[in-house]
């Protein structure tokens, strides 16, 4: 299954709602907009739910296909209305686009829905407001593209400069080469807390080894080279101390697969060894590892 990033989506409309809610096609200037509770059963609990103005929005987050979504978002309409005598205005956020049509029909039952689309969105439209960095989904990314919009982010407030380096890197994706551009570009604005997000230090870990590559190609000295990565390493390990909650098993995962396969080399034993290590601490991960004489010492008791 793919990895599940609504939780980003959802900071950001915890921190920027006016903004989050205008990519929604919500309109807020001149209204008193209300953050509201979104558990409303045991087992019915919305993403993100806003009193605007005299209407009830229901914001739902789609980061990949989910078989069941229409049928929850019967679910929310009918608790929500419950809960605020007031039927909501419902819409599906879809960061990586998907094949939705706005309504479910099912016997008498129509819900109606509005999906937006950030692969389809105005790309100037997103790069607007707070979320720069979500104008990326909607657009071909280029080099300077990907400069202009990291320049932007150090300008926002910090919780806001965190969720915007994590957005970016996500919808950037695997491009190594566009990675690297944006994680320089966020460096050169003194913005080193990059390397405690979540995709930050999974690009680090993917391109030291091309960084150790060029360095020696250029003549930097080898020790020089170990000491950054070193710190590189330790930062990893702050940044998991430090990040958010939610999480933290999957961002150990992939410290504990970049260690690994920095030390052993590509084994399928590492998956083994990922699977001890990812409920160990961030300092006992990078202890393990470095301890270990062989992958079976990180899993064999």
């Amino acid at each position: 299954m793919p990895q599940n990033w609504d939780w980003l989506f959802k900071r950001a409309f915890e921190l920027a709602p006016n903004d989050m809610l205008a990519v929604c096609g919500i309109a807020t200037e001149g209204l008193v907009v209300e953050a509201l509770m979104t558990e409303y059963l045991t087992e019915v609990r919305a993403d993100r739910v806003f009193r605007v103005g005299d209407r009830i929005v229901h914001i739902e987050i789609q980061s990949y296909r989910g078989q069941d979504l229409e049928r929850r978002l019967v679910r929310y309409w009918a608790a929500i209305d419950a809960r605020h005598g007031k039927a909501p205005h419902q819409v599906v956020l879809l960061p990586r686009g998907g094949d939705y049509v706005g309504h479910f029909v099912s016997g008498r039952l129509r819900l109606d829905y509005d999906v937006v689309d950030l692969t389809k969105a105005d790309p100037q439209v997103l790069r607007s407001g707070t979320t720069p960095t979500l104008s990326l989904f909607g657009t071909t990314a280029t080099e300077e593209l990907v400069s202009d919009i990291a320049a932007q982010i150090p300008d926002l407030p910090e919780p806001l400069q965190q969720v915007n380096a994590e957005l970016g890197l996500l919808a950037i994706g695997d491009d190594q080469v566009l990675s690297d551009r944006f994680l320089l570009e966020l460096r050169r604005h003194g913005m080193s807390m990059i390397e405690q997000t979540t995709w930050g230090r999974e690009m680090i870990a993917k391109g030291r080894e091309e960084g150790r590559r060029e360095g020696q190609q250029e003549g930097r000295l080898a020790g020089r080279e170990e000491g950054m990565e070193r710190g590189l390493e330790r930062g990893l390990v702050r940044g998991m101390e430090e990040g958010l909650e939610q999480g933290q098993i999957a961002a150990r995962s992939e410290m504990a697969l970049a260690l690994l396969n920095r030390r052993f080399g590509t084994d399928p034993r590492i998956a083994n060894a990922v699977a001890a290590l990812r409920h160990l601490t961030p300092e006992a991960i990078l202890t393990a590892v470095e301890s270990a004489e062989r992958i079976e010492d990180l899993y064999e008791s």
